[in-house]
């Protein structure tokens, strides 16, 4: 299967170069990687250091004076450097490299302004492109759960089919039958 990795927000140049390195070497080369940097970088509930990391890394070089901007600019800045140092490294294969912007599924103004900031010349030099969009909105948080210990697999999906549905038809305005 193709590889999808997501490196921990503050992993230096040598540690992404080393994991593409490794995946370079190990994947199978018909089959490609999907990288993306770091998870949540957004979120600011709770404790979630990426987000504080890349607003400090922003502010300290001077991305943009408002802070929270300045974190996603840091953020975008440093997923470009990991897309350039894995095509870098897969040289002659980077068909092989699927660069991966990770937003919030909820907020697509966020994610509006990530690609913005690829298009500017201080945080992406080398203007490289997002090829995938991710978003993970949690799904089903208890539908395990609520079944307690009689929960079975097939009571499980039919819990998160019915969730799913209902958080569509929220989400949209919208009823939907199925």
């Amino acid at each position: 299967a193709d590889l999808w990795i997501t490196l921990k927000h503050g992993v230096d140049d040598d540690y992404m170069t080393q994991a593409a390195k490794l995946i370079k070497q190990n994947l199978d080369p018909n089959l490609k990687v999907y990288a993306e940097l770091s998870n949540e970088v957004w979120n600011f509930a709770g404790s979630y250091p990426q987000s504080t990391y890349f607003v400090n890394k922003g502010v300290a070089s001077k991305l943009a004076s408002d802070k929270y901007e300045a974190g996603r600019m840091a953020f975008v800045q440093r997923q470009a450097r990991m897309w350039e140092l894995f095509e870098k490294e897969f040289s002659g294969q980077t068909d092989r490299v699927v660069n991966v912007l990770a937003s919030q599924a909820a907020n697509t103004w966020l994610g509006e302004n990530y690609l913005k900031s690829l298009s500017n010349s201080v945080v992406n030099p080398r203007g490289l492109k997002a090829e995938a969009y991710a978003v993970a909105p949690y799904i089903g948080g208890s539908v395990a759960t609520d079944l307690g210990a009689s929960a079975t697999v097939s009571s499980i999906l039919n819990n998160l089919e019915t969730s799913l549905t209902q958080d569509v038809t929220v989400a949209s305005g919208k009823v939907r039958t199925s």
